[in-house]
Formats: structure tokens, sequence, C-alpha cells
């Protein structure tokens, strides 16, 4: 993925694909960073791996769902890969800022995308289950 230099100084990075986000990203370096991967229980979600990038979600003037990369930002991107029909995590059913999930054309593998709050935890209730 090639980065362009904005007059700001920031980098665009048009993260759009079958696998992909379907986000832009801002960054302050040509260089994508890498997402942090760490297990998630804090989230009250057990046993599962998540990667994340921290930032702050916006929609652009021109409508694009963008995504800004800061060490102190109020969001968090959550990238959960999978494999095996009815592996995505519960993201499907929460109402984030943001929400992706990207497949193959069968359904067998695919990355769930989210974006929310830094301080969000995750609520099963009675009806969930």
């Amino acid at each position: 993925m090639t980065a362009i230099k904005l007059s700001e100084g920031s980098f665009l990075h048009n993260c759009f694909g079958k696998y992909e986000p379907n986000l832009s990203i801002l960054t302050t370096s040509e260089v994508f960073p890498k997402y942090e991967t760490r297990e998630f229980s804090e989230l009250n979600i057990e046993g599962i791996y998540l990667s994340s990038l921290r930032g702050d979600y916006f929609v652009s003037k021109k409508g694009t769902n963008c995504f800004r990369v800061k060490e102190d930002g109020k969001h968090y991107l959550y990238c959960h890969s999978w494999h095996g029909r009815n592996a995505t995590l519960p993201f499907s059913k929460v109402e984030g800022l943001y929400y992706r999930c990207a497949s193959s054309n069968g359904g067998g593998n695919g990355y769930d995308y989210i974006i929310l709050p830094v301080d969000w935890k995750y609520q099963l209730s009675e009806e969930d289950i």
C-alpha cells in the first residue's frame, strides 16, 4: 500500500479491498503502523486475541470513514482474524462507531473490524444467550 503525503504533513493510507477495513487511515509516518496484538480480557472477552490501533475515528467532509492514528486517541480500531463458519466475534451485534466484516466468498475466512471508544466493555445479557 502506497502512502500519500498530505499538505499538513500527515500520510494517507487508503485501506480498501477484500480483507481490508475499508477506511482511510491517517498517520504521521509513511510506514503503516503495526497493530498491537494482545488478549483483551479487559474488554470482558476471554481467550480471544485481537489486534488494535489507537486513534480518532471521524467522517470526512466528503463522507469517507477515516481513522487518525494517535497515542492518546479516543477510539480503538480492533481487528479479529477468524476461520470457519460462524467464527466471528459478536461484534456484528455491537453498536460500534464503525463495523466491517471482510470475508472470503465462501464465508470461511475473514476479519472483523470495529471502532469502539477506549473505555468500551463487552456486555452480554440474558437476551443474547
